[in-house]
């Protein structure tokens, strides 16, 4: 009866309590025999021996990484140089290709001004 006004108490006043849990009891433990022993040693020798592999793989992994992340900028960066310099050198090309038309136009304009005066010329008697 007791429980119940205590968990009745618990659940008006808003407060809900986990309900008692006998800890286990903790297993008898003897001393461990040497093949036991031995046993264990290995086994936590090889865990110990994984983690150090682990951890040097994954340095290897990220020194690897940042090697890679500078060699692909630095050839980020000469293949700008080279974008930069093939696109100046088709600039002059094109600035070149366009004074030639420049020119013939100049002289496409100069030849039909000497056939219109010359044709006037034949058309006055």
């Amino acid at each position: 009866m007791a429980a119940d006004h205590a968990a009745h108490c618990c659940v008006r006043s808003g407060k809900v309590r986990a309900p008692a849990v006998a800890a286990p009891e903790p297993a008898v433990t003897r001393p461990l025999t040497a093949a036991e022993q031995k046993t264990l040693d290995r086994v936590r020798r090889e865990e110990r021996e994984r983690a150090i592999q682990s951890a040097k793989i994954a340095e290897f992994q990220r020194e690897k990484a940042a090697k890679d992340k500078l060699q692909q900028d630095r050839v980020a960066r000469e293949q700008a140089r080279r974008d930069a310099e093939a696109a100046r050198r088709q600039a002059e090309i094109d600035k070149k290709h366009q004074k030639a038309i420049d020119e013939a136009q100049a002289k496409l304009k100069a030849a039909e001004a000497a056939y219109k005066a010359e044709s006037s010329k034949k058309d006055k008697p």
